[in-house]
This record gives structure tokens, C-alpha cells and sequence, in this order.
């Protein structure tokens, strides 16, 4: 399998025997590899129907003595169910059910920067829900903290032409290469190769995509552009440095091993999924083929001409010795395809989010209950704390871009909280009341319970709490005055 021919990019390889060759920054490396035929189920399944259909020599073979338009046409029946991406999605869905917190700072900075962080429209969640999607379906996903390049001498200058650092999403399959050593550069990278597609203006209406890659070293980078040679020749495109000392990647893990190695912690849940769908599109094939029941006839010669007319409204006489009828299939010839359906139906779900795949039996035990939550929150919460981690040193670079003090990240791992009800709230206010939690504490655990919004300021309903109290000492203070006036006056 190559990557690169896989995505419509040759030349990953060099020709001398399959050897990559150490001075082409556009082969991959051997760790690289070493993860990809795990990428691959993940890459087709998320492909959907028509990326499905048009891997058919892998996953649809074509029968024995099956005619090309037959095989073609049970490909175009084949449809794949998204079990795989419903299932990541309601994972991504829970890690992002709150917004993400940016705390200090320069807030009205950051504020208006997280309306869009990749300038392509994203808002700070959005980009970090694609991120965190990429790095559950295929172990691992990278973002660049970069820069516009711009002539602007001071701060004040690069505000005015609106300079901002931006966000760029590098998926697993887009990294080819990497070196790393615990011993240089204190642990961090020291190389790291991207592939690009470029979409660039050609005339005036037309555009044109060019292939290049990205070279990150600390301080500085360097562009190859595919040359006109063709695929495996590479150019100097660019090159420069760049302010912050180190390579400005972050990396958010799902099942980490290494530095940027990883495992899909959902791989076998696409190997099912794609067992669903050749069994699927059987199911759906023969039923469409049974829907037409084949006539057979006793006793006639299939030579006849009076054959040739034969037609569903037209009335059939046959000899003493012959005979009619119908073939056609019992009506239960296809519940084992059926029950074998919906039994990898109800794996996928077990081997994803339980909790959201499948809904929660009746008879299932407390403790099943608990154990099955506990091993989807470590999950996510492990992966919600990397990408925590993750976009707090992106969000470190972007202050040293910018020259604006960065936040502070939060990410909110709350992923199954459930609205409080009355005895639960009592609990609360009586704690309160003896004086056991305080006003701060029971408004978080309020907003927890999902009673107050997640844009509700505390510190705002704190200050007003105060300012009533406040109000209330002054008026008892007011009252004992005129005590204090009536009493007698020494001379």
C-alpha cells in the first residue's frame, strides 16, 4: 500500500528497490509506515458510501463468473452505514459539550481572536472538535501555531494590518516524518516533514492544486515544491525563520506509544463496520434480485417462437405434458443475513460509547452500569486532557507571536452530568446554610447540575450577592443611629 498513491500522489518511494532515499523530503518514514496499514479501514470506512465504492475490488471482490455489469451493479447498491463516524462524533460530542475556557490574558484580544482561528471562519471549539475527531480516528492529530509573514516593525503595526496567529490542522497521514532524540533539543523535535496540497489562482478565473512539503526545524522552515520533473523531484520553494525557538506542533493523542506514534482506539470498530457493509450489500443485492421472481416452464421448447411475445399481461396456454410457475425464494430466506446484521450492529456499539450507541438495558446491573461509564470517561477524559495540554502550549505560542499575554485553557470534562432535581438542590442549600460549602461552590456545582448556563458570569452573581448584603448592614446601621444621637452629651 502507498499513502501517496492512495490519495492520487505517486513517488513516495524511490526506485532502487523500494529504498526510501534519505534526501527526498517527500519519503516517508518507516515509523510512518508502521501506523498506516492501521490508518487505512479508519480512511476508507470514514471515506463513506462512494469512497467505500470505489475501494469495491477490496471490499465488494468480484464474484465467480459474475459479468462486469452485474458486479458493477451490485457496487452501486452498496451503501455504508456511518457507524464508525456517529460514534466518534458523539465522543467528540461529549468532550465539547461545554465551550472551551479562555481565562486571563488579554481577554478582549483572545475574545475576538476565537471567532476564527484558522482564517477560514473556525471558531476556537469548532477547529479543536476537528482536531479531536482526527486524533480518535486515527490515534493522533497535529495543529501548527504560525504567523503571516508581514513587514510590520512593532506590535502596533501588525494590529493594524490585523496580523494574528492562526491555527493550521496536520492529520496523522500528513505527517511523513519526523526526528526526535530524548538526549537533543531537550526531548522536543527536532525535524518534523508535512505534505500539502496548495490551492492556488491561475488566471484569472481558474486554480490549480500544487504538492509541496513542509520542513520545520526549530527556528526556521523550509518549502519543497513538486518541480515539473513530476512526483518524487522536489524544488526549494521557500524558507525563513520563525520567532518562537521551538517547532510550534501540537499534538493531541487518543492512545499515544511514542512521540507521534499512536494506535486507533477504534480500529477494530472499523474493521466491523466494513464487515457491515459486505454483508449489507449482499443483503440488499439479493433482495433486489428475489423481488423478481424467474418463470419456469415444463414441456416447451426454448427455441419457440411463440415465446418471444411472453409478457406479464398476456395470457399463457401450455400443452397436456407442460407446465408454469414461478421460482422464487421463502420469505425467510434471508433472516440469518438480517440477524447477523444487527448482531455487528450491537458489537459496534459495545466497542464504542456504550452509553450512546446502544440504550441501556433494563436488567443491567449497577456496577456493569458504572464500569462501562468509568471506561468511556477515562477515555475521554484522557483524551480531553491532551488536548487541553495541546492547545495550551498552542495558545503559549500565539502570545509569543502576537506579544500578548496568553490564557489560561480550560476544557470542561463534565461528560455525563445530568440536571439536578429537588432533593439534591435542598442538599445544597442546607450545606450552605450550616456553612459546609460556600456561595462560589454551590453556584459551580448549580452550573454543573445544568440550572445555570454554561455564559452565566459567577463573579457577577457573587458581586451582586455581596452588594445586597452590604445593602442589608447599612440599613441596621441606619436604624441604631438614632440611639446613638438621643444619648446624653458630656460638655
Amino acid at each position: 500500500y502507498s499513502a501517496y498513491a492512495y490519495q492520487g500522489w505517486t513517488g513516495s518511494r524511490s526506485s532502487n528497490g523500494g529504498v526510501n532515499n534519505p534526501d527526498d523530503p517527500g519519503a516517508a518514514s518507516p515509523q510512518y509506515w508502521s501506523q498506516y496499514m492501521r490508518w487505512l479501514p479508519v480512511q476508507d470506512v470514514l471515506s463513506g458510501t462512494l469512497g467505500m465504492r470505489a475501494q469495491a475490488e477490496k471490499y465488494l471482490p468480484r464474484l465467480c463468473n459474475e459479468a462486469d455489469d452485474c458486479w458493477q451493479t451490485r457496487i452501486n447498491r452498496s451503501v455504508v452505514s456511518p457507524l464508525l463516524d456517529r460514534t466518534i462524533k458523539a465522543a467528540v460530542g461529549l468532550i465539547m459539550r461545554k465551550p472551551i475556557i479562555l481565562d486571563g490574558g488579554d481577554e478582549d484580544y483572545w475574545d475576538e481572536w476565537r471567532n476564527d482561528v484558522d482564517r477560514a471562519g473556525s471558531t476556537l471549539d469548532e477547529f479543536i472538535g476537528h482536531i479531536i475527531y482526527s486524533a480518535i480516528a486515527y490515534g493522533h492529530c497535529g495543529f501548527i501555531t504560525d504567523f503571516p509573514s508581514n513587514d510590520a516593525r512593532t506590535l502596533r503595526e501588525e494590529r493594524e494590518i490585523a496580523a494574528k496567529p492562526y491555527f493550521l490542522q496536520e492529520e496523522a497521514v500528513n505527517i511523513l516524518g519526523w526526528r526526535h532524540s530524548p538526549v537533543e533539543n531537550q526531548g522536543m523535535l527536532q525535524q518534523v516533514r508535512f505534505r500539502e496540497f496548495i490551492t492556488e489562482a491561475e488566471g484569472r478565473f481558474g486554480n490549480t492544486v500544487n504538492r509541496q512539503i513542509r520542513v520545520m526545524e526549530p527556528g526556521k522552515y523550509e518549502v519543497w515544491r513538486e518541480s515539473d520533473l513530476g512526483s518524487n523531484s522536489y524544488e526549494i520553494e521557500d524558507s525563513g525563520t520563525i520567532s518562537v525557538p521551538e517547532i510550534p506542533l501540537s499534538i493531541v493523542y487518543s492512545q499515544r506509544q511514542n512521540v507521534l506514534l499512536s494506535k486507533p482506539p477504534l480500529e477494530a470498530l472499523a474493521h466491523l463496520n466494513i464487515q457491515h457493509y459486505q454483508l449489507q450489500a449482499s443483503l440488499i443485492n439479493s433482495l433486489h434480485v428475489a423481488a423478481f421472481p424467474l418463470l419456469m416452464l415444463q414441456g416447451w421448447d426454448d427455441t419457440n417462437s411463440e415465446l418471444q411475445n411472453l409478457s406479464v399481461g398476456n395470457a399463457l396456454a401450455m400443452p397436456p405434458e407442460g407446465g408454469a410457475s414461478y421460482v422464487e425464494p421463502s420469505s425467510n430466506a434471508f433472516d440469518s443475513l438480517q440477524a447477523e446484521l444487527q448482531d455487528l450492529e450491537h458489537q459496534i456499539g459495545t466497542l464504542g460509547l456504550t452509553i450512546l450507541a446502544r440504550p441501556k438495558a433494563a436488567a443491567e446491573s449497577g456496577t456493569k452500569a458504572a464500569i462501562d461509564r468509568a471506561d468511556s470517561n477515562s477515555m475521554l477524559a484522557q483524551i480531553s486532557i491532551n488536548a487541553e495540554q495541546a492547545l495550551q502550549q498552542a495558545m503559549n505560542w500565539a502570545g509569543a507571536y502576537a506579544g500578548v499575554e496568553p490564557p489560561k485553557v480550560g476544557i470542561d470534562r463534565d461528560f455525563n452530568a445530568k440536571e439536578l432535581d429537588g432533593p439534591q438542590i435542598a442538599q445544597y442549600i442546607n450545606l450552605f446554610s450550616s456553612g459546609v460549602l460556600d456561595k462560589e461552590t454551590v453556584l459551580k456545582l448549580l452550573r454543573r447540575g445544568e440550572l445555570l448556563q454554561d455564559d452565566v458570569d459567577l463573579d457577577e452573581i457573587l458581586s451582586a450577592t455581596e452588594n445586597e448584603e452590604l445593602d442589608v448592614v447599612a440599613e441596621e446601621l441606619a436604624l441604631e443611629e438614632p440611639e446613638e444621637l438621643d444619648a446624653p452629651v458630656d460638655n
